[in-house]
């Protein structure tokens, strides 16, 4: 059979103000033609399906759509869609009553029965083109903290409990698949994983920023994973993989290749991946191209800079990066007259500082508010009060503070409120 696997939508994303939904837009056209010519059996996408747990009706609708266009247009596909931590479960598994519930399956948040985890809700049995089954999906969403065996106290060690929760999940899905291929899926941060600046929120599961990929042992087919902004596979004892934004969602991913990923599984045989590159329809610009230079000579770039006669939807974005010696405070309206009318939607001023924090000569960035995450905030908080990092249990229980506000349907301990 053959998979598609895609992560990390963001729908409803914004960029310093500018709207995404052009891009999203072409790509989820982008990806349903695909699926129709590629003659794939399951899509696959693991998380973060919107950008925030408050989603706009209009992220919705988008989703929505695309789900409908996919049960109308492609009857024999199948679909799996798990919540990643930008997502509320509710809002994602709001469309499932609408839809063929053979085919498509929501998980928005881990599953539970008379207040118990029910694996049963998240494994699924996969057809192949000629109608027999050929594999299983064990499709685990982004776990909170009331979804983790009982553990440790607030203030103890609590590693193993997301390896737990896998293991004690994979009895049940082995015994179900019968020696069939084994598809399983995460949202969370695999250690070796590369992080993207500006993007990822930071999450904590059982107590970890990160995790070994042993928690994924070697019989299983394919780990499809969400959260990791930039396409990479991760070394481990099976293969394991971010499948990566769809396109950039900050200036600081511009230069990867997105793509989506194509997997083909064949009985017994190691799994065949394809990375199909996804499309880019609005160019990302950065001037200057490398460091920086000083106002005048940005300037004098900006002016350069040919007219784009293209919708505002499809105009590129721009970012500038320019060292300062003293303090300009008509430094944006300089930036804005210079490519007024040309055509570039001016979505960050990278300032940086001479000689500060790295000795007289070095050039420092001075970072605005809105490049850091609720994390970086607590974490730089705290070091200013004590002189030093958090401790683990600390970021912790503000993690689950944090995702408890994000996530307004879930209660103090990760359960869903009625």
């Amino acid at each position: 059979m053959r998979l598609l696997h895609t992560s990390d939508l963001h729908l409803g994303q914004e960029l310093h103000g500018f709207s995404r939904a052009y891009e999203h837009d072409v790509f989820l056209a982008w990806l349903i033609q695909v699926l129709k010519d590629r003659a794939v059996d399951l899509l696959l996408i693991t998380g973060d399906i919107y950008d925030s747990t408050q989603a706009s009706n209009a992220a919705l609708g988008r989703f929505n759509e695309f789900l409908g266009r996919l049960d109308r247009e492609l009857p024999r596909l199948q679909v799996v869609v798990i919540g990643g931590n930008h997502d509320s479960p509710a809002r994602v598994e709001l469309p499932q009553p609408l839809l063929h519930r053979k085919r498509i399956h929501l998980v928005g948040g881990l599953p539970r029965r008379a207040g118990a985890v029910d694996f049963s809700g998240c494994l699924f049995a996969l057809e192949n083109a000629q109608g027999r089954p050929a594999a299983w999906c064990l499709a685990i969403p982004y776990l909170r903290p009331g979804d983790l065996p009982s553990g440790p106290a607030v203030g103890e060690k609590a590693d193993g409990l997301l390896a737990a929760l896998y293991a004690k999940a994979l009895v049940e899905a082995r015994e179900a698949a019968q020696g069939l291929p084994l598809l399983v899926t995460g949202h969370l941060n695999l250690s070796g994983g590369q992080l993207s600046e500006q993007s990822e929120r930071r999450i904590l599961v059982g107590g970890e920023e990160a995790h070994a990929s042993e928690i994924f042992p070697a019989d299983l087919a394919y780990v499809a994973l969400g959260h990791l902004h930039r396409p990479q596979q991760i070394k481990g004892p099976c293969l394991i993989r971010y499948a990566g934004a769809p396109f950039p969602m900050s200036m600081a991913e511009k230069d990867y290749r997105h793509s989506v990923v194509l997997v083909e599984l064949d009985g017994d045989a190691p799994a065949r991946v394809d990375l199909l590159e996804t499309p880019r329809p609005v160019a990302f610009l950065r001037l200057p191209a490398r460091d920086g230079g000083d106002l005048d000579s940005l300037l004098a770039a900006l002016a350069a800079l040919p007219p784009v006669d293209l919708p505002e939807a499809a105009q590129p974005f721009l970012e500038v990066v320019v060292d300062l010696a003293a303090p300009e405070p008509q430094l944006r309206a300089k930036v804005a007259a210079a490519i007024a009318d040309k055509g570039y939607r001016l979505v960050r001023i990278e300032r940086r500082v001479a000689g500060a924090a790295r000795g007289l000569g070095g050039m420092a960035t001075v970072r605005e508010l809105s490049d850091y995450s609720p994390m970086d905030v607590f974490n730089e908080r705290y070091r200013q009060e004590y002189d030093c990092a958090p401790p683990a249990p600390l970021r912790a229980a503000f993690n689950e503070v944090l995702q408890a506000a994000l996530s307004p349907e879930t209660g103090p301990e990760g359960a869903r409120l009625p």
